[in-house]
């Protein structure tokens, strides 16, 4: 049924062997993902942010990896939505903003040259209507030390049409604490250039197909 739904178009789906190891693997995967959420098995991968004029490192986005006990490296293609499903993506995107600004901190430290890094860190419109994530930012903040101007959150395109109000109420608390705030994945939505006048954005990446 959800299947069919999911086509957006009227349509049926028959319930075959394929749709059935999907289904069962889904469901292990869910049960694996919320034991290794408590046993903290994921690792954070750091990808460069290069500037094009004197190809300096400004920073880094860090992206999640799961070490699956089993299958070892699992990408968040195969998890992600389901932890936003289960609600699982609430206590992840904690650890993994804890561990993230935590590590550039280490780097900024070690290398005083460096003291300019930024860290990109993706959240799901789930975590930035979280009651909480205010205090949660001051927090981490307070307790790993980085300054807020190097920490940038991306927030997806397809978020700005969820509870526009709360998120640009949530976006605008965020900026006044000298948080910088990115749009991903611009040109895949709905959204356009005006419509994002609304926002207290800093940076906008446009997507590869857009």
């Amino acid at each position: 049924m959800y299947r069919a739904k999911d086509r957006r178009k009227p349509g049926y789906e028959l319930f075959d062997q394929t749709m059935y190891a999907q289904t069962k693997r889904r469901l292990q995967l869910e049960n694996d993902l919320r034991l290794s959420i408590e046993r903290e098995e994921f690792q954070l991968h750091y990808q460069p942010i290069i500037s094009l004029q004197d190809h300096s490192v400004l920073g880094f986005e860090a992206l999640v990896r799961w070490t699956h006990p089993v299958e070892q490296l699992i990408f968040p293609g195969e998890f992600i939505t389901i932890a936003e499903e289960t609600g699982m993506i609430v206590p992840l995107g904690t650890w993994i903003l804890e561990q993230a600004c935590r590590q550039v901190r280490q780097w900024q430290k070690s290398h005083p040259q460096l003291s300019h890094l930024k860290i990109n860190i993706n959240m799901t419109g789930q975590q930035f209507r979280e009651p909480g994530l205010l205090v949660l930012l001051d927090n981490l903040l307070t307790e790993t030390g980085l300054e807020p101007q190097y920490l940038r959150l991306e927030l997806a395109e397809s978020t700005l049409i969820q509870d526009t109000e709360a998120i640009i109420e949530t976006l605008q608390q965020i900026r006044n604490r000298n948080i910088q705030i990115s749009i991903d994945d611009f040109g895949t939505g709905y959204s356009s250039l005006s419509y994002l006048s609304r926002f207290p954005i800093n940076n906008l990446k446009i997507d590869r197909s857009f």
